[in-house]
């Protein structure tokens, strides 16, 4: 496909990132599949999978891949482990419908429910939607039955499926890892909605 690539020029200054934060529109199409954090060394992009012959000690530059781009929410790249955590479909499914989520650390999903910024996998937002889509996972966490996120499934052949892994919806816990134990989900009474 299409290559694309987005910068910032720090001028003189020599900075040292420690972590990305990005947020792609919502509109499905317009959202990358995956992509690579680069470093200039002086002379050229330095990718992961590049040598150069620099003098200059790149080792402790944050170069890595960032695969399964894409959704909603802001994403933390590299995240600490178990900073980040989702449901997702394993079978391919119709569609699914989900009023209410929550995370806990106690095996018996007893006391508070784990906090955390609402991700969720791609849809396409509607028009007049001023946020872009970004805070529709946020209905999956609000504490209100009555509002919802739904996967928006690619139209296939026989009707809309979202295929092995495709939608999925969880909390990025700002760089805080915990162990999740437990998981209390309320969800579309509809068979073609789970």
């Amino acid at each position: 496909g299409e290559r694309a690539w987005l910068g910032l020029d720090f001028s003189s200054q020599v900075s040292d990132v420690q972590c990305i934060r990005v947020a792609f529109p919502g509109i499905r199409s317009l959202q990358p599949n995956s992509g690579e954090l680069q470093g200039w060394n002086g002379n050229t992009w330095r990718a992961m999978n590049t040598r150069s012959l620099n003098i200059f000690n790149m080792d402790s530059v944050l170069l890595l891949p960032l695969p399964a781009l894409g959704g909603q929410g802001f994403q933390r790249r590299p995240a600490p482990p178990n900073s980040i955590w989702k449901v997702q479909n394993v079978p391919p499914i119709p569609g699914w419908k989900v009023f209410e989520l929550a995370f806990y650390t106690d095996l018996a999903c007893r006391g508070d429910a784990v906090q955390g910024e609402a991700i969720s996998s791609a849809e396409d937002a509607a028009l007049g939607d001023q946020f872009s889509g970004h805070k529709n996972p946020l209905k999956a966490f609000d504490g209100d039955t009555l509002s919802f996120w739904e996967a928006h499934c690619r139209v296939g052949p026989t009707g809309p499926v979202c295929g092995s892994g495709e939608a999925w919806l969880g909390l990025d816990l700002n760089g805080v890892g915990r162990k999740i134990q437990c998981i209390r989900i309320m969800q579309s009474g509809l068979r073609l909605q789970q």
